[in-house]
């Protein structure tokens, strides 16, 4: 959802809608992740919980894909705290 996540970062859902630094989204998501693609694709695929979620997701008939996107870029991580801004 072109947003950088950070342990600061509070998500949140109503219902079907996602809160995400201060901004509100609607599915689909979209989820990128930086990182080892072999390491993140197999824990996503050893992950009891993900499986739990592809099996409801299968049920009410929602889309779950999993795609290695070689390079990407991403936006920096900006926040307001306190009212400062860093990045």
């Amino acid at each position: 959802m072109d947003q950088r996540l950070s342990s600061n970062s509070t998500v949140r859902c109503v219902g079907s809608v996602l809160l995400l630094h201060g901004r509100t989204y609607y599915p689909p998501y979209t989820i990128t992740a930086i990182g080892d693609h072999e390491a993140m694709r197999d824990a996503l695929e050893s992950s009891p919980t993900v499986q739990e979620y592809r099996d409801w997701a299968d049920l009410v008939g929602l889309t779950y894909e999993v795609a290695d996107e070689g390079t990407v870029t991403m936006p920096a991580y900006s926040s307001t705290i306190g009212g400062n801004s860093t990045s």
